[in-house]
């Protein structure tokens, strides 16, 4: 009777037009081996302290997913110590000026910067509960200008905010707090699409410090800190 009934209801719920809801859909912005790839430049670059920290979170699914490894790392992979997880967004979108600089000096399409308004840390630390995903402290500010020494050393970010002024404005900021070894990886650095504003950031920094780009899978652009 109970199979029947949950059978029954199952049937239903692809009759009712929330059925896409309903089914299993891949919810990510990054492909499998690109989450594969920060995972391990994420594990590599704790062993020897730091936090990780997350700029540009959307609605949260990679951060379950690296909080998810890093437990796995703890339990199963050698990761002897606790990491701290910090979280970064305005949970509100893109910021006014800086959209207006992509469209008036950049060329880029407003109606592209409607995407991320609709969240709120509030909605984002219930998702993080119901993934029982505990370590990650979620602030709520700008990119551009907020204080990344109340972090203490940072050993992993990675950095995605798509647009070019909070990216130039927040990759020297967290490159100050990134412990010798840690690693930034920033994201939507891919030439020629509507959000290469990163790519054009992370370039220009890559020059200011004297050194050669790195980007990997087509859209991460690396950078670390040397240990002196």
């Amino acid at each position: 009777m109970k199979r029947a009934l949950k059978l029954w209801l199952k049937r239903l719920q692809f009759h009712t037009p929330l059925r896409r809801r309903m089914v299993h859909r891949y919810d990510y912005f990054f492909w499998p081996a690109e989450l594969a790839f920060l995972c391990e430049a994420m594990e590599q670059s704790v062993k020897d302290g730091g936090a990780v920290l997350e700029v540009g979170c959307a609605q949260g699914a990679t951060t379950v997913f690296l909080n998810n490894h890093l437990t796995w790392a703890q339990r199963y992979h050698g990761l002897r110590q606790e990491v701290d997880y910090a979280c970064l967004d305005t949970f509100s979108g893109f910021l006014p000026e800086h959209a207006s600089y992509e469209q008036k000096h950049r060329g880029k399409a407003s109606v592209a910067y409607d995407a991320y308004q609709f969240n709120s840390p509030e909605w984002f630390k219930y998702m993080l509960a119901i993934n029982d995903v505990t370590r990650v402290q979620v602030h709520q500010g700008d990119a551009a200008r907020f204080d990344y020494g109340r972090l203490g050393p940072i050993a992993f970010c990675l950095l995605d905010v798509d647009l070019y002024l909070p990216t130039l404005a927040a990759l020297p900021r967290i490159y100050e707090q990134l412990r010798p070894g840690g690693l930034i990886v920033v994201d939507d650095c891919a030439p020629d699409q509507i959000y290469d504003g990163a790519r054009q950031a992370y370039v220009e920094f890559c020059a200011k410090l004297g050194r050669e780009t790195d980007i990997q899978h087509r859209k991460f652009g690396l950078l670390g800190k040397p240990v002196v």
